[in-house]
C-alpha cells in the first residue's frame, strides 16, 4: 500500500517538474536574448520547442536569434519544425516581424521571408503577400508596385492590392499610372470612396492650376464621394468648383 501511494505521488508531481523545467529554459532564453547572446538564446529556444512544440512565439524568437547570427539554415529548420507541428505560419511571420522591429533590425524579417520563399516555393504567394505588407510599411514604392502586380496576377480585381499599387505609383511620382489605377477601382466598384476622393481632389488641384477641362471631372468624382459620405471639406470644395 505504501509503495502504491509513493507511485501515485510521483506521477502527480511529474507535470510540476516538467513545468518548472520549461520555466527555467524560458528564463535563461530571455536572459540570453536580452544580452544579445544569440547562440545561447537559440539553443534555449530549441529546447523549449522540444518541450512545447505548439508555442508559436518560441519559434519566432528562435528565428530572430538565428537571423541575428546569420544562420539561415537554422531558421529554415525551425520553420519546418513549426509547420510539422501544425503551428500557424501566419502567427510566426507576424511575431518575427514584431521582434525584428523591436530590435531595430527590420531587414531581418525581409531576409527571412525571401530565404523561406527560395527554400519553400509552394509558399511563394503567401510570402509575397507578407512582403507586400512589409514594403508598404517601409514605404518602398518600387517594391510596392512590383509585389502588388505579382498579387494582382492571381486576383486582378482585388481592391486592396489595387489601392496599394496606386499608392506605390504616387510615392514613385507616377501620377498618370496612379490615376489609371484609381479609375480601374471605380470601374469595378463605383462606390469606392477613397478612389473617388483621390480622383476628385487630383482633378480639383489641376483645375485650380488653370486646367479648366479638369473642373468637370473634379465635380463628378467629388459629388459621387459626397453622396456616399458627406463631409464639410468635400461640400466646400464642390461649392468652390461650381462657382
Amino acid at each position: 500500500m505504501r509503495y502504491f501511494l509513493s507511485i501515485i505521488t510521483l506521477i502527480a508531481s511529474l507535470p510540476l517538474w516538467a513545468h518548472s523545467g520549461y520555466d527555467v529554459l524560458a528564463t535563461k532564453a530571455a536572459q540570453f536574448y536580452e544580452r544579445h547572446n544569440w547562440a545561447s538564446a537559440s539553443a534555449m529556444y530549441t529546447l523549449m520547442v522540444d518541450e512545447r512544440p505548439s508555442q508559436s512565439s518560441t519559434y519566432a524568437y528562435a528565428i530572430v536569434a538565428d537571423g541575428m547570427r546569420h544562420e539561415s539554415v537554422s531558421q529554415m529548420e525551425m520553420m519546418r519544425k513549426a509547420m510539422a507541428n501544425h503551428v500557424s505560419f501566419d502567427s510566426i511571420f507576424n511575431q518575427v516581424a514584431t521582434f525584428s522591429y523591436q530590435l531595430g533590425e527590420t531587414t531581418l524579417y525581409e531576409d527571412f521571408l525571401l530565404k523561406l520563399k527560395e527554400e519553400e516555393p509552394w509558399m511563394e504567394r503567401t510570402i509575397d503577400n507578407y512582403l507586400l505588407q512589409y514594403y508598404t510599411y517601409r514605404s518602398n514604392p518600387e517594391k510596392m508596385i512590383e509585389y502588388s502586380e505579382k498579387m494582382l496576377k492571381g486576383m486582378p480585381d482585388n481592391e486592396g492590392f489595387l489601392y496599394t499599387l496606386a499608392q506605390g505609383y504616387l510615392l514613385n511620382g507616377e501620377y498618370s499610372q496612379a490615376v489609371a489605377t484609381y479609375e480601374s477601382i471605380i470601374t469595378n466598384n463605383p462606390k469606392a470612396y477613397q478612389a473617388l476622393l483621390y480622383l476628385g481632389n487630383f482633378y480639383m488641384y489641376l483645375s485650380n492650376q488653370g486646367e479648366e477641362q479638369c473642373q468637370e471631372k473634379a465635380i463628378t468624382y467629388l459629388s459621387q464621394a459626397n453622396s456616399l459620405h458627406a463631409t464639410p471639406f468635400v461640400t466646400a470644395s464642390l461649392t468652390a468648383l461650381n462657382q
